[in-house]
């Protein structure tokens, strides 16, 4: 297996091992399944989660994906840069980096390696919190359960931001003038960028398509 994957699967693997054995790193997928829970409150406690004109949306597959992939593609596309990022200082930190510069290893491998990396976390990041919605919907949903509704949902709302955040974070990372404070301060006002515009173009009137 790992003759077929190569070097950039061996450093895939690396990473995956090292963020999983951080305590760190399972914190944050138990934080994710309880920020579920409180995100798809019991109607009998007169809150919802998705009110419109005044009336609650049903609680069926496509309402609770929607609602609960809402949140989990905020999460991916503000915390997600800060949960991958600083990937070089940590290889060269646990010495992992010395390792790797001593094998045959070309400078596109190692970035396709680490990115891959950042990817395959975020996407564990997402399973979690569409598990845990799936869970959040046999307790408090109304209906059948649709897995693949969920799926479908989820891979439109955060595949895109998954993948932004693991490619940006290596970018500021390689380039001097962005890694560091100055960078992560940088995406915040990117991040924030983005999801006030359309809403601040679309309020003033204006064509949005292009967005």
């Amino acid at each position: 297996m790992k003759r077929k994957t190569g070097p950039v699967g061996a450093i895939v693997r690396t990473d995956m091992r090292f963020r999983f054995r951080r305590t760190a790193g399972v914190v944050t997928l138990l934080l994710i399944a309880a920020g579920v829970y409180f995100i798809v409150p019991d109607i009998g406690t007169g809150r919802t989660l998705m009110q419109i004109e005044g009336r609650r949306v049903l609680y069926n597959s496509a309402a609770v994906a929607f609602g609960t992939g809402m949140f989990c593609a905020l999460f991916v596309n503000m915390l997600g840069y800060y949960l991958v990022s600083n990937s070089f200082r940590r290889d060269l930190i646990s010495r992992t980096g010395f390792v790797i510069a001593a094998t045959p290893v070309t400078n596109l491998q190692y970035i396709l390696g680490k990115f891959f990396g950042n990817v395959l976390y975020l996407t564990a990041v997402a399973l979690t919190c569409m598990l845990s919605a799936m869970v959040m919907f046999l307790i408090r949903g109304e209906g059948a359960l649709q897995p693949f509704v969920f799926l479908g949902i989820y891979a439109w709302m955060v595949l895109p931001g998954i993948a932004f955040c693991s490619a940006i974070a290596l970018a500021f990372e390689s380039l001097p003038a962005l890694s560091g404070r100055f960078g992560d301060v940088l995406y915040f006002f990117i991040f924030a960028a983005f999801l006030g515009a359309p809403a601040a173009l679309m309020e003033n009137g204006g064509r949005g398509q292009w967005l």
